[in-house]
């Protein structure tokens, strides 16, 4: 099982076994002797500097993005905070052996993948995190190791990495389809703003923000997923690639929201948003829906 939980545990026993910090550990495992200067793990957040990149997601118009505001690496033993020369070291030490993460059905350890794009055996790593895109690719038989940081994310790119690797070996490429078109924002968008239940996820609010709302799951946020203006009563997330319209009451109110959203695998899925906050139209008995 990967997940965070499963990392802060197997961290944890580090920790209990080698008597010290994980950070430390790695430092003097890894980051030292492979002359990683500009890496570290933090136990705790630490104030922003000069040398931190900003991370852009989709936004309002006039630019359709926005900063994250959470731009804060993630500490402990679920990041590390580096730079792209540091990134290449790290792949070059793969690719020597001088770090081992091999497994002995050839397969790699933490979080590595194995691909065979045509004839070129690929070693990659890839993190993401709203407004972040950073990789590494590792080709062994053509002894090149490519990184790549991406920091303004106007749409999520799953091929990103691939599409990176095919330029640099000048592939063909294929054509991105067309990024959605931010509408016209009108202040009746905010008429969305709510607490709801979707068939997928479970509980979420949608709260105003400038030129659109926030969507804000179960797992909270500090910037939730925005949901920019599509049409008259119709929006779109293009973090989630989610389109979504608007379903009224005889009041008018924002009863629900309906549409389709992209799966992991490509396949869109429907999906339908019920508010749970409005109050019963009166003779009704019940909430007010279509």
């Amino acid at each position: 099982m990967e997940s965070p939980l499963s990392y802060a545990l197997l961290a944890l026993v580090v920790e209990r076994a080698a008597f010290a910090r994980f950070e430390t550990l790695a430092t003097a495992r890894y980051f030292s002797p492979l002359e990683m200067t500009s890496t570290q793990i933090r136990s705790s957040v630490a104030p922003r500097s000069a040398l931190h990149v900003t991370g852009y997601e989709p936004g309002p118009l006039p630019l359709d993005l926005r900063p994250v505001r959470a731009q804060t690496p993630l500490t402990g033993n679920t990041g590390m905070e580096t730079s792209l020369g540091d990134l290449m070291d790290w792949g070059d030490a793969v690719a020597r052996r001088r770090i081992d993460l091999f497994n002995p059905d050839g397969s790699l350890a933490a979080g590595w993948q194995v691909a065979h794009p045509g004839v070129d055996l690929t070693y990659t790593v890839e993190s993401r995190m709203p407004g972040f895109h950073v990789g590494l690719a590792i080709l062994p038989g053509r002894d090149l190791t490519i990184a790549w940081l991406n920091t303004v994310e106007s749409r999520v790119d799953p091929g990103l990495g691939a599409t990176i690797r095919d330029l640099v070996l000048g592939n063909p490429v294929e054509a991105v389809p067309p990024r959605e078109r931010t509408g016209s924002f009108d202040p009746s968008h905010h008429d969305a703003a709510g607490r709801y239940v979707s068939d997928l996820t479970g509980p979420v609010r949608i709260e105003t923000a400038e030129g659109g709302l926030n969507l804000f799951g179960t797992g909270g946020g500090e910037d939730g997923d925005f949901l920019g203006p599509a049409g008259i009563d119709r929006v779109m997330s293009r973090r989630l690639d989610a389109r979504l319209v608007y379903e009224r009451d005889a009041a008018g109110r924002v009863a629900a929201l309906s549409g389709d959203i992209s799966g992991p695998d490509g396949a869109r899925r429907a999906v339908r948003l019920v508010r749970t906050d409005l109050t019963p139209l009166p003779g009704t008995g019940a909430e007010g829906e279509n």
